[in-house]
């Protein structure tokens, strides 16, 4: 609805503005007529030139950023530098460490639930003493057997 307004608003203005153009051109031609025919040897001007102002200054001093700092290097070496190193840090802590967000509820629930099961499982590991558990070697072979 918005861009419709827009839209319609821009039409109307460039409709007016064309007008005016038209009604500028055709006062132009009436002119150069009699002109013309007062004095044919004299060609007419040329329309004026409109130049449009910018109330903003858009011009950018970037004079600060070649300063030498270090050595040879400028400012901007430094700010590139300084991104393109913590880029490759963030790139190597995301790969190293598992920090990737779930996609699904259901793999959330999933990590919910693996999470719950390993604190369970944690807590009754702890329960037991290893001094308790009857350590021999003997215990062990049918195990390696199969």
């Amino acid at each position: 609805m918005m861009i419709k307004s827009i839209l319609i608003l821009v039409l109307t203005f460039h409709l007016l503005f064309a007008k005016q153009l038209i009604a500028e051109a055709e006062n132009d031609d009436d002119k150069s007529t009699q002109t013309s025919t007062l004095s044919p040897a004299t060609p007419a001007p040329p329309p004026p030139v409109l130049i449009c102002q910018s109330p903003i200054d858009l011009t950018v001093d970037s004079n600060w950023l070649e300063q030498v700092v270090f050595g040879n290097f400028r400012i901007w070496h430094i700010i590139f530098s300084c991104l393109g190193i913590l880029i490759i840090i963030a790139v190597l802590l995301c790969c190293l460490f598992r920090c990737r967000i779930p996609r699904t509820k259901q793999e959330i629930e999933a990590d919910y639930t693996r999470r719950k099961i390993t604190k369970l499982i944690n807590t009754h590991l702890t329960k037991i003493k290893l001094e308790e558990l009857e350590f021999d070697s003997s215990n062990l072979l049918p195990g390696m057997v199969r």
